[in-house]
Protein backbone atom coordinates (compact mmCIF):
# COMPACT_ATOMS: atom_id res chain seq x y z
CA UNK A 1 0.00 0.00 0.00
CA UNK A 2 1.01 3.63 -0.32
CA UNK A 3 1.20 3.89 3.48
CA UNK A 4 3.62 0.96 3.60
CA UNK A 5 5.76 2.59 0.92
CA UNK A 6 5.88 5.86 2.87
CA UNK A 7 7.01 3.95 5.95
CA UNK A 8 9.62 2.08 3.91
CA UNK A 9 11.20 5.21 2.45
CA UNK A 10 10.95 7.08 5.76
CA UNK A 11 12.90 4.34 7.52
CA UNK A 12 15.37 4.17 4.65
CA UNK A 13 16.08 7.87 4.19
CA UNK A 14 15.77 9.32 7.70
CA UNK A 15 18.87 7.54 9.10
CA UNK A 16 20.86 8.63 6.06
CA UNK A 17 19.93 12.26 6.56
CA UNK A 18 20.67 12.03 10.29
CA UNK A 19 24.12 10.66 9.42
CA UNK A 20 24.88 13.66 7.22
CA UNK A 21 24.11 12.19 3.81
CA UNK A 22 22.85 14.99 1.55
CA UNK A 23 21.91 13.06 -1.57
CA UNK A 24 21.12 9.61 -2.94
CA UNK A 25 21.26 7.59 -6.13
CA UNK A 26 18.25 5.31 -6.48
CA UNK A 27 19.02 2.29 -8.64
CA UNK A 28 17.12 -0.48 -10.45
CA UNK A 29 13.97 1.62 -10.75
CA UNK A 30 12.84 -0.10 -13.95
CA UNK A 31 12.71 -3.41 -12.10
CA UNK A 32 9.67 -2.31 -10.12
CA UNK A 33 7.26 -2.63 -13.05
CA UNK A 34 8.48 -6.19 -13.70
CA UNK A 35 6.91 -7.39 -10.44
CA UNK A 36 3.59 -5.62 -10.83
CA UNK A 37 1.57 -8.74 -11.49
CA UNK A 38 -1.17 -9.06 -8.90
CA UNK A 39 -0.55 -5.52 -7.68
CA UNK A 40 -2.44 -3.57 -10.30
CA UNK A 41 0.10 -4.04 -13.08
CA UNK A 42 3.60 -2.73 -13.74
CA UNK A 43 2.70 0.89 -14.62
CA UNK A 44 0.50 1.20 -11.53
CA UNK A 45 3.20 -0.16 -9.21
CA UNK A 46 5.87 2.04 -10.81
CA UNK A 47 3.61 5.06 -10.29
CA UNK A 48 3.21 4.29 -6.58
CA UNK A 49 6.92 3.72 -6.01
CA UNK A 50 8.06 6.72 -8.06
CA UNK A 51 5.65 9.17 -6.42
CA UNK A 52 6.42 7.95 -2.90
CA UNK A 53 10.17 7.88 -3.56
CA UNK A 54 10.16 11.44 -4.92
CA UNK A 55 8.16 12.75 -1.98
CA UNK A 56 10.65 11.16 0.38
CA UNK A 57 13.80 12.47 -1.29
CA UNK A 58 12.19 15.91 -1.53
CA UNK A 59 11.64 15.79 2.22
CA UNK A 60 15.06 14.45 3.16
CA UNK A 61 17.52 15.57 0.47
CA UNK A 62 16.40 18.96 -0.81
CA UNK A 63 18.68 22.00 -0.79
CA UNK A 64 17.69 25.61 -1.33
CA UNK A 65 19.71 28.12 -3.29
CA UNK A 66 18.79 31.71 -4.12
CA UNK A 67 19.28 32.99 -7.64
CA UNK A 68 18.62 36.41 -9.12
CA UNK A 69 16.45 36.09 -12.20
CA UNK A 70 15.15 39.24 -13.84
CA UNK A 71 16.35 41.11 -10.74
CA UNK A 72 13.96 39.15 -8.53
CA UNK A 73 15.03 36.72 -5.84
CA UNK A 74 13.81 33.25 -6.71
CA UNK A 75 14.21 30.23 -4.45
CA UNK A 76 15.40 27.21 -6.41
CA UNK A 77 14.83 23.89 -4.66
CA UNK A 78 17.31 21.25 -5.76
CA UNK A 79 16.43 17.63 -5.07
CA UNK A 80 19.71 15.78 -4.59
CA UNK A 81 18.76 12.50 -6.24
CA UNK A 82 20.10 10.63 -9.26
CA UNK A 83 17.58 8.30 -10.90
CA UNK A 84 19.36 5.23 -12.24
CA UNK A 85 18.43 2.16 -14.29
CA UNK A 86 15.17 3.94 -14.95
CA UNK A 87 14.82 4.22 -18.73
CA UNK A 88 11.42 2.54 -18.88
CA UNK A 89 8.58 4.86 -19.79
CA UNK A 90 6.77 3.84 -16.59
CA UNK A 91 9.52 5.63 -14.68
CA UNK A 92 10.67 8.48 -16.94
CA UNK A 93 7.22 9.95 -17.46
CA UNK A 94 6.42 9.88 -13.72
CA UNK A 95 9.15 12.24 -12.47
CA UNK A 96 7.75 15.45 -11.00
CA UNK A 97 10.40 16.59 -8.51
CA UNK A 98 13.67 14.84 -9.36
CA UNK A 99 15.41 15.97 -12.53
CA UNK A 100 18.62 13.94 -12.99
CA UNK A 101 18.76 10.58 -14.73
CA UNK A 102 21.75 8.31 -15.41
CA UNK A 103 22.17 8.19 -19.17
CA UNK A 104 23.96 4.87 -19.62
CA UNK A 105 25.69 1.92 -18.05
CA UNK A 106 28.32 2.47 -15.38
CA UNK A 107 31.91 3.67 -15.53
CA UNK A 108 33.89 0.42 -15.27
CA UNK A 109 37.48 1.16 -14.22
CA UNK A 110 38.61 -2.45 -14.73
CA UNK A 111 37.08 -2.90 -18.21
CA UNK A 112 39.42 -1.19 -20.69
CA UNK A 113 37.07 -1.65 -23.67
CA UNK A 114 34.07 -0.05 -21.95
CA UNK A 115 35.15 3.58 -21.99
CA UNK A 116 34.69 4.62 -25.61
CA UNK A 117 31.33 2.87 -25.88
CA UNK A 118 30.31 4.53 -22.61
CA UNK A 119 30.75 7.89 -24.32
CA UNK A 120 28.76 6.71 -27.35
CA UNK A 121 25.88 5.57 -25.17
CA UNK A 122 25.59 8.70 -23.04
CA UNK A 123 25.76 11.02 -26.04
CA UNK A 124 23.09 9.26 -28.09
CA UNK A 125 20.82 8.47 -25.12
CA UNK A 126 20.90 12.14 -24.17
CA UNK A 127 19.03 12.96 -27.39
CA UNK A 128 15.87 11.61 -25.78
CA UNK A 129 16.57 11.89 -22.07
CA UNK A 130 17.36 15.62 -22.22
CA UNK A 131 13.73 16.30 -23.17
CA UNK A 132 12.62 14.96 -19.78
CA UNK A 133 15.55 15.15 -17.36
CA UNK A 134 19.15 16.29 -17.05
CA UNK A 135 21.25 13.36 -18.35
CA UNK A 136 23.95 12.21 -15.95
CA UNK A 137 27.07 10.79 -17.62
CA UNK A 138 28.33 9.04 -14.45
CA UNK A 139 31.49 9.59 -12.46
CA UNK A 140 35.05 8.69 -13.45
CA UNK A 141 38.48 8.43 -11.82
CA UNK A 142 40.97 11.22 -12.50
CA UNK A 143 44.06 8.93 -12.48
CA UNK A 144 42.49 6.29 -14.70
CA UNK A 145 44.16 5.64 -18.10
CA UNK A 146 40.95 6.88 -19.80
CA UNK A 147 40.54 9.87 -17.48
CA UNK A 148 41.25 12.48 -20.18
CA UNK A 149 38.57 10.99 -22.44
CA UNK A 150 36.01 11.03 -19.63
CA UNK A 151 36.98 14.53 -18.49
CA UNK A 152 36.58 15.93 -22.01
CA UNK A 153 33.21 14.20 -22.29
CA UNK A 154 31.99 15.72 -19.02
CA UNK A 155 33.19 19.15 -20.14
CA UNK A 156 31.05 19.03 -23.30
CA UNK A 157 28.19 17.01 -21.81
CA UNK A 158 26.47 19.72 -19.80
CA UNK A 159 26.11 17.07 -17.10
CA UNK A 160 27.10 16.92 -13.43
CA UNK A 161 30.83 16.42 -12.93
CA UNK A 162 32.11 14.20 -10.16
CA UNK A 163 34.82 11.63 -9.56
CA UNK A 164 35.11 8.47 -7.48
CA UNK A 165 38.81 8.83 -6.69
CA UNK A 166 40.22 7.21 -3.60
CA UNK A 167 41.12 9.89 -1.00
CA UNK A 168 44.49 11.38 -1.93
CA UNK A 169 44.55 9.56 -5.28
CA UNK A 170 43.83 12.41 -7.70
CA UNK A 171 45.14 14.15 -10.78
CA UNK A 172 44.79 17.80 -9.63
CA UNK A 173 45.86 19.28 -12.97
CA UNK A 174 43.17 17.38 -14.84
CA UNK A 175 40.48 18.25 -12.29
CA UNK A 176 41.42 21.94 -12.36
CA UNK A 177 40.48 22.02 -16.05
CA UNK A 178 36.89 21.13 -15.15
CA UNK A 179 36.20 23.69 -12.39
CA UNK A 180 36.72 27.31 -11.43
CA UNK A 181 39.05 28.24 -8.59
CA UNK A 182 36.16 28.19 -6.12
CA UNK A 183 35.29 24.62 -7.11
CA UNK A 184 32.14 25.48 -9.06
CA UNK A 185 31.60 23.70 -12.36
CA UNK A 186 31.26 25.77 -15.59
CA UNK A 187 28.56 23.50 -16.94
CA UNK A 188 27.29 24.10 -20.47
CA UNK A 189 23.75 25.39 -20.86
CA UNK A 190 22.29 22.34 -22.56
CA UNK A 191 22.89 18.60 -22.76
CA UNK A 192 25.63 17.48 -25.11
CA UNK A 193 24.33 15.44 -28.06
CA UNK A 194 25.74 14.18 -31.38
CA UNK A 195 25.88 16.52 -34.36
CA UNK A 196 23.63 15.88 -37.34
CA UNK A 197 26.37 14.53 -39.60
CA UNK A 198 27.19 11.62 -37.27
CA UNK A 199 23.69 11.05 -35.93
CA UNK A 200 23.09 7.92 -38.02
CA UNK A 201 26.71 6.80 -38.36
CA UNK A 202 28.23 3.82 -36.58
CA UNK A 203 30.88 5.83 -34.74
CA UNK A 204 32.06 2.74 -32.85
CA UNK A 205 32.62 0.35 -35.74
CA UNK A 206 32.66 1.96 -39.21
CA UNK A 207 36.35 2.87 -38.93
CA UNK A 208 35.99 6.35 -40.43
CA UNK A 209 33.54 8.48 -38.41
CA UNK A 210 34.35 10.57 -35.36
CA UNK A 211 31.76 11.13 -32.67
CA UNK A 212 31.09 14.87 -32.63
CA UNK A 213 29.19 16.29 -29.65
CA UNK A 214 27.93 19.86 -29.53
CA UNK A 215 26.64 22.11 -26.79
CA UNK A 216 25.71 25.73 -26.16
CA UNK A 217 26.89 28.29 -23.60
CA UNK A 218 24.38 31.08 -23.04
CA UNK A 219 25.01 34.32 -21.19
CA UNK A 220 23.44 37.73 -20.71
CA UNK A 221 24.97 40.36 -22.99
CA UNK A 222 24.50 43.61 -21.08
CA UNK A 223 25.28 45.78 -24.12
CA UNK A 224 22.63 44.08 -26.26
CA UNK A 225 20.25 43.58 -23.36
CA UNK A 226 19.51 39.98 -24.28
CA UNK A 227 20.70 36.43 -23.77
CA UNK A 228 23.20 35.31 -26.41
CA UNK A 229 25.71 32.51 -26.45
CA UNK A 230 28.49 30.55 -28.07
CA UNK A 231 28.71 27.06 -29.42
CA UNK A 232 31.18 24.39 -28.41
CA UNK A 233 32.04 21.14 -30.21
CA UNK A 234 34.15 18.15 -29.22
CA UNK A 235 35.30 15.37 -31.54
CA UNK A 236 36.22 11.89 -30.27
CA UNK A 237 37.73 8.84 -31.91
CA UNK A 238 35.65 6.09 -30.28
CA UNK A 239 36.16 3.38 -32.88
CA UNK A 240 36.72 -0.23 -31.86
CA UNK A 241 33.80 -1.12 -29.58
CA UNK A 242 30.03 -1.09 -30.01
CA UNK A 243 27.07 -2.47 -28.13
CA UNK A 244 25.78 -5.76 -29.54
CA UNK A 245 21.99 -5.72 -29.20
CA UNK A 246 21.62 -9.44 -29.90
CA UNK A 247 24.26 -10.66 -27.45
CA UNK A 248 23.51 -7.81 -25.02
CA UNK A 249 27.16 -7.04 -24.41
CA UNK A 250 29.90 -4.90 -25.87
CA UNK A 251 31.37 -6.20 -29.10
CA UNK A 252 35.11 -5.53 -29.33
CA UNK A 253 36.64 -5.50 -32.79
CA UNK A 254 39.91 -7.39 -33.23
CA UNK A 255 41.92 -6.11 -30.23
CA UNK A 256 45.19 -7.06 -31.93
CA UNK A 257 44.64 -4.34 -34.54
CA UNK A 258 45.36 -0.73 -33.57
CA UNK A 259 42.63 1.89 -33.69
CA UNK A 260 43.39 4.06 -36.70
CA UNK A 261 42.91 7.85 -36.71
CA UNK A 262 39.69 9.30 -38.09
CA UNK A 263 39.04 12.70 -39.64
CA UNK A 264 36.43 15.16 -38.43
CA UNK A 265 35.25 18.45 -39.93
CA UNK A 266 34.16 21.07 -37.41
CA UNK A 267 31.68 23.68 -38.71
CA UNK A 268 29.58 26.41 -37.07
CA UNK A 269 26.42 24.78 -38.39
CA UNK A 270 27.21 21.70 -36.29
CA UNK A 271 25.82 23.74 -33.38
CA UNK A 272 22.05 23.64 -33.79
CA UNK A 273 21.53 26.98 -32.05
CA UNK A 274 23.31 28.68 -34.95
CA UNK A 275 20.78 27.23 -37.40
CA UNK A 276 17.62 28.80 -35.99
CA UNK A 277 18.52 32.30 -37.20
CA UNK A 278 18.22 33.91 -33.78
CA UNK A 279 21.81 33.24 -32.74
CA UNK A 280 23.47 33.31 -36.14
Amino acid sequence: SRADLRTFYQRLHSPLKDAGVDGVKIDVQSGVAAVGGGSGGGPHLAKLYTETMENSVKQHFASISTAVINQNNVDNEAINCINCMSHSTENIYRYKHTSIIRASDDFYPSRPYSHTVHLINVAYNSLFLREVCLPDWDMFQSLHPSASLHAAARAIGGCPVYVSDKPGNHDPELLKKLVFKDGSVPRASQSGVPTRDCLFSNVGEDGVTALKVFNWNSYKNRDLGKVVGSGVIAAFNVQGVMWDFERRKNHVQDPSKPILPVDATIRPRDVESFNNGENA
